[in-house]
């Protein structure tokens, strides 16, 4: 959570109009919940995955 606040703040900073920054923010927030989807679907579809992590836990 610490990264995405880092990475917001960076983008923000970095770009001096607010409407490209915010572009950008918003490009980072949708690419972010995109990988934590696909990495949920990997661990939910396959089964060796789901059977590995719940033996760990």
């Amino acid at each position: 959570m610490v990264v995405g606040i880092a990475v917001m703040g960076v983008s923000l900073n970095s770009i001096i109009d607010w409407d490209h920054g915010a572009a950008v923010s918003f490009l980072a927030v949708g690419v972010a919940y995109l990988l934590g989807g696909l990495a949920a679907w990997q661990l939910i579809a396959r089964p060796e995955r789901r059977s590995a992590a719940t033996a760990a836990a």
